[in-house]
């Protein structure tokens, strides 16, 4: 028998809607456990992004179930249910496989390793930071400002268009580095545009600590705060992960209704 997850945040509706989920999983012939050949994830972006965090290794087909407000990630609403079970049934859909990047974050101390499918965003707590950007080695740039995004295509999107990134239209294998607010001027010579790149390089950022301020790393939501990081080395990682589709999905549209159509 085809078993399937449930992966939801913690809102009171969501609750609810698990369980209205599990009957109508049983009840249209699947089994139900934690570790599903698909996972439904209830909830907005952040949720589906700590659902694949927490279960990348597991490797389920996800199936988002956007109740949030954009949910540029989730294809589907709640709505969609009877007619998800059906396509999963007669295998009418289609997959979407995400590559997942690691950050490997070393420091004075210890050594952490990071995983995102959609940013990598370095800052300093509530000043402007010094940061020195490398590709494959080789020192690329200087980065004063309020810091660095590092996004994929997905990730393009979010916080790096915001901050005046490109939209990258259609590549799996494509990379943006973002500056944000950079200086540029007789003091600091800082990278003012963004860099575009394909996934078979490694990017290391190696920040200049100032006075031991503590540097944030947020990792698709995830934090981490410290001030002895020496480098944070990011690159394609071995895990990836299927996303099921309807099968008239398109990126593209996607694209034009949920971010560039503003009317």
């Amino acid at each position: 028998m085809r078993t399937i997850s449930i992966y939801n945040n913690d809102l009171k509706d969501n609750k609810e809607r698990r369980e209205i989920l599990t009957e109508k999983i049983k009840k249209s012939g699947f089994g139900t456990g934690r570790e599903g050949e698909f996972m439904f994830v209830i909830g907005g972006d952040g949720t589906f992004l700590k659902a694949i965090q927490r279960n990348m290794k597991t490797n389920p087909v996800f199936i988002g179930i956007n109740t949030g407000n954009l949910g540029f990630l989730s294809e589907f609403v709640f709505n969609d249910v009877d007619q998800i079970l059906e396509m999963i049934k007669k295998k009418q859909y289609q997959l979407e496989t995400i590559q997942i990047y690691e950050a490997i974050v070393t420091m004075k101390s210890q050594v952490k390793r990071l995983y995102f499918v959609n940013d990598l965003v370095v800052k300093e707590f509530d000043d402007a930071i010094h940061l020195g950007l490398h590709i494959n080695d080789q020192k690329i740039a200087n980065i004063s400002g309020d810091g660095i995004i590092v996004s994929t295509h997905l990730g393009s999107t979010a916080y790096n268009l915001s901050a005046g990134g490109p939209l990258i239209y259609d590549g799996n294998h494509i990379l943006s580095i973002t500056p944000l607010v950079a200086m540029h001027n007789k003091k600091y010579k800082s990278l003012t545009k963004s860099i575009v790149l394909e996934n078979k390089n490694e990017i290391t950022i190696n920040p200049y600590h100032k006075k031991g301020r503590p540097v944030r790393i947020i990792c698709d939501g995830n934090r981490i705060k410290a001030s002895d990081i020496r480098s944070i080395s990011i690159k394609k990682s071995p895990f990836s992960v299927k996303m099921l589709r309807s099968p008239d999905y398109d990126f593209t549209g996607n694209i034009v209704e949920k971010i560039l159509n503003n009317e």
